[in-house]
């Protein structure tokens, strides 16, 4: 019988510091808690300027005699998270893929945790979530904390999913099925994209109660400190790809306000004594606005429709969706998981 495999993805740039202990670490947990299958590690340096790569390929004997093969793969430039894990995820070759951060931020002890999650529910991704009941931070920045809990909550919100952490990084997903879903942000948004498109093919998610701990990484906080313009930019990109959800919210919420403004001038320049021509037609082209706005509206709820109906379609990551079907007889329950394409809300209301 073929034994089960698994990759861990780790993404890294600039850490020639911290890759050696992460490689051997990460190699430990998966030795020691999941003997159970064949791993591999697949680190992309994507574009470092020091020696990363080196490191790794340095250790990488070592890790391997452990049993864990390791694979380093080089971007020339750096391009980005997503295109980091894009590359990463393309080239393993595990049942399972688990992608953690290179500074261990989170314990390598969060991935027997994210595999065993899982396997046991049947899912196609679990994500590790400092936010959700039972899981906490510890030593991350007030400030950070507090825009990353605000982005994660108006996401939750907003695509009115149940998954209190949607932007983290660290994930177990169904091999399979990550690598036939079709990620195509370079940036951080990858993390998003990946759990709106599992949505969009009805694959289940879960989450797993972890600890983000940034003790003895001072230097991280303090970089993240220096550059908090780039550290909001990123958080409000975050919550702009809200509207990846529910595009059509932005266009009725803001035409919907321009309409009650343009009839509260209208009215005001009725109620004035004096002729306010002027006024009667800002107010009315405010409300003419706000119409076309909720027009808008309406045809991006089509094109969005439209998008979805057509990926899950075509997407082959929808034949990796598992249906969990439980026969009961008297005496006996037998669970058995089968892989079969799965029918879109619209094919059954046709139907």
């Amino acid at each position: 019988m073929t034994r089960p495999t698994g990759s861990v993805v780790m993404p890294a740039y600039n850490e020639s510091a911290s890759i050696a202990s992460t490689l051997h670490r990460v190699a430990a947990t998966l030795v020691a808690d999941l003997p159970d299958r064949d791993w591999e590690i697949v680190v992309v340096d994507d574009g470092s300027v020091d020696s990363t790569a080196m490191v790794a390929d340095a250790v990488a004997a070592d890790v391997e005699a452990r049993g864990v093969s390791v694979r380093i793969l080089q971007h020339a430039v750096n391009r980005g998270l997503g295109a980091a894990l894009q590359t990463a995820i393309a080239a393993t070759r595990g049942d399972v893929v688990v992608v953690v951060d290179c500074d261990l931020s989170y314990d390598p002890g969060h991935v027997t945790s994210l595999v065993r999650a899982l396997e046991a529910r049947h899912a196609q991704v679990a994500v590790a979530s400092p936010y959700m009941e039972g899981g906490r931070t510890i030593s991350v920045p007030r400030h950070i904390e507090r825009r990353s809990r605000m982005a994660n909550a108006f996401l939750a919100r907003i695509s009115g999913s149940s998954v209190s952490t949607l932007t983290g990084m660290v994930r177990a997903y169904n091999g399979p099925f990550v690598r036939a879903l079709a990620l195509k942000s370079v940036d951080d948004v990858i993390n998003v994209e990946a759990l709106y498109k599992t949505g969009v093919l009805r694959g289940r998610i879960v989450e797993v109660p972890a600890t983000l701990d940034w003790s003895g990484l001072e230097q991280r906080a303090g970089r993240t400190s220096i550059r908090s313009r780039r550290t909001r930019s990123k958080t409000y990109q975050t919550v702009i790809s809200g509207v990846l959800f529910r595009p059509y919210l932005m266009f009725a919420a803001g035409g919907m306000a321009l309409f009650l403004l343009g009839a509260f001038f209208g009215l005001g320049a009725i109620l004035l004594p004096s002729d306010r021509v002027a006024l009667t037609v800002f107010g009315a082209t405010l409300m003419v606005t706000g119409v076309l706005c909720g027009l808008v509206s309406v045809l991006s709820i089509q094109v969005k429709r439209c998008f979805e109906e057509l990926y899950f379609l075509h997407s082959g990551a929808r034949l990796h969706v598992s249906d969990t079907i439980v026969y009961r007889a008297p005496s006996v329950s037998v669970e058995v998981t089968a892989v079969v394409p799965q029918r879109h809300p619209a094919d059954v209301a046709g139907a």
